[in-house]
């Protein structure tokens, strides 16, 4: 079987390959994911629309995608979220827990259990696996169905091709979910090496399927070859929807042992780059205005690793090499960029955040010269976090509010993704890291490190005690329990609720002796996070006049703390007031 066709080989006449980097010659898998924020208007916004609408056809069919919640009653899969949302945590009343809910083994517990259990398969048991993984997948597939034989507006010559890739992708599901000879299912494989037999038969089929993914993504993008001329919402759609598909057989096929790590890392790093996981999340969670969404995510990579929410790829995760999440973070923030445009220094700063990110975008440069670079545009980040302005501080309405948030938290990402990714790994870290903790305004920029970790924090205690809250009325089947914990789950936060590690990439866990430009030496103190809710602002070291963006995020934590302080009322009225500090 040949080899599945590389985004580097793709003819150079396909709309989003121009957009690669800014032409530089770099080995870089084209994908909708790529160069969003340098899409026109227009054309962004069909993308984001296709995204939108095949993202609700995602989310609607999720729970029935997760194990514990299939075939559950529409409150018990309520009680089910809640339960895996508080999941670290002891919970009142547990002899009224689900028979079906255990305590969580570990992911390495759980992926031997899989290699242990694929072992012993026997014919009958393999049979039924592979069914179960096509009822899974019943959905994503039949959605995939409808959109290849909808009319999408392609040229004759190019609609034969998309069949023919379709009846390829097709076949190749087929295959895994029916292997053909029958007789194959009733001839018993060697034990010592039943896994590896399994896995060994469906990597070829999963590459197969792969590979017709991976043409009909270049096709649906070749403006050419639609009778309009340009892409349409229809065929960016398919993409997405084949896209969720295969996402969902690979954490499928994961789960069951049926595909070795080996080829998951393969198919996730060296083909795409993570742009798998990447256009899946953002369909579950798309960059928006909603405040909470926004600053619940402290760190991508740590909220996807831990949020309830993206626990059908948590497996997947794990198979990410450093390289791939940086490519996520990067295109998350891409997306952001693309998505918040028309906000004031998001445009142009995004401009400039993707040449300087770009992958060996300055091999021929000395370290010297690029961390120079970096400086400059850290400079440029700050200023349009905090502009100058001697004008004092007015009541701004709730949208102004927004829009100054929105754009504060993707400008300090930017800031946080440079800092992390291009200062810190440098051989000369500890020099340019000293400049930026010089700068005038790193006082601002440390304050506002510490008050966003704080209301992502907030509102994680928040979003805990209001599941607790559900979880303990007596009623089940209560107007309450049904309206805000349908409330709860749709918000469907990112937020590495389970485990929080968060740290300033400013923090220094000991004392420091670096040499200023004049060669002087001086200290720099171990800087520690409070994870206190009661904020003390002399404790930001700015005094009592705080930058608006900061004073606005202060008075929300200082909000929650008050109304998380008060004491417990009528169950509904509490309830509302918990779904309020979440904004829901």
């Amino acid at each position: 079987m040949s080899l599945p066709i590389r985004w580097t080989t793709l003819p150079t006449r396909f709309s989003l390959l121009s957009l690669c980097f800014l032409g530089l010659a770099l080995k870089i898998n084209c994908f909708p994911a790529d160069g969003l924020s340098t899409l026109p208007e227009d054309e962004f916004s069909v993308y984001q629309q296709a995204r939108s609408e095949t993202a609700n056809l995602l989310n609607v069919r999720d729970p029935q995608a997760r194990p514990t919640s299939r075939n559950l009653t529409p409150d018990h899969q309520i009680t089910n979220e809640l339960l895996f949302i508080n999941r670290p945590k002891s919970i009142e009343h547990r002899q009224d827990l689900m028979s079906n809910w255990q305590d969580p083994l570990t992911r390495e517990e759980r992926r031997a259990q899989r290699i242990e259990a694929a072992k012993d398969y026997s014919p009958w048991q393999l049979e039924s696996v592979r069914s179960q993984l096509e009822n899974e997948l019943r959905s994503a597939n039949y959605h995939v169905f409808m959109a290849f034989d909808s009319n999408i507006g392609l040229k004759p010559k190019y609609e034969i091709k998309l069949k023919e890739i379709q009846a390829q992708i097709f076949k190749g599901l087929s295959a895994i979910f029916h292997p053909n000879p029958p007789s194959r299912l009733n001839r018993l494989i060697n034990i010592a090496s039943r896994d590896k037999s399994l896995q060994e038969n469906n990597a070829p089929l999963v590459l197969n399927i792969l590979h017709g993914f991976e043409k009909s993504c270049t096709l649906l993008q070749d403006k050419e070859a639609f009778a309009s001329q340009k892409v349409n919402v229809e065929a960016l759609s398919l993409i997405y929807l084949m896209n969720d598909l295969f996402v969902e057989l690979l954490a499928g096929l994961d789960q069951k042992g049926l595909i070795g790590d080996e080829l998951i890392r393969d198919i996730l790093n060296k083909r795409n780059g993570g742009r798998w996981i990447f256009n899946w999340l953002i369909g579950r969670h798309p960059p928006t205005r909603h405040i909470p969404d926004t600053y619940f995510i402290f760190d991508l990579k740590s909220s996807m690793k831990e949020s309830p929410s993206t626990r059908l790829i948590h497996e997947l995760l794990e198979q990410l090499d450093p390289e791939s999440w940086r490519n996520i973070e990067r295109l998350y923030l891409d997306c952001q960029i693309a998505t918040f445009a028309s906000l004031p220094d998001i445009s142009n700063l995004g401009k400039e955040f993707r040449i300087l990110t770009a992958p060996g975008a300055f091999h021929d440069l000395d370290e010297h010269t690029i961390q120079t670079l970096y400086q400059v545009f850290l400079k440029k980040v700050i200023h349009g976090i905090f502009p100058e302005s001697t004008q004092p501080l007015k009541p701004t309405s709730i949208d102004m509010q927004e829009n100054l948030l929105v754009r504060a938290k993707t400008l300090n990402d930017m800031l946080r993704f440079i800092v992390q990714h291009h200062v810190e790994p440098s051989s000369l870290s500890q020099h340019y890291m000293a400049q930026i903790r010089q700068m005038a305004e790193f006082p601002k920029i440390e304050a506002l490190e510490k008050v966003v970790m704080l209301y992502s924090e907030s509102l994680r205690v928040t979003y805990l005690q209001l599941a607790r809250k559900l979880l303990q009325l007596p009623d089940r089947k209560s107007d309450a329990f049904k309206t805000h914990g349908l409330g709860v789950i749709q918000k469907n936060f990112l937020a590495d609720i389970w485990q929080r590690e968060r740290q300033s990439i400013f923090k220094i866990d000991t004392f420091s002796e670096v040499r200023d430009e004049r060669g002087k030496s001086f200290l720099l103190p171990n800087m520690p996070m409070s994870n206190d809710l009661n904020l003390n602002i002399e404790s930001l070291g700015l005094g009592t006049h705080l930058p608006e963006v900061i004073n606005i995020l202060v008075q929300k934590i200082q909000t929650i703390h008050q109304g998380l302080q008060k004491t417990p009322g009528h169950t509904n009225s509490e309830l509302q007031r918990l779904a309020s500090l979440l904004e829901i």
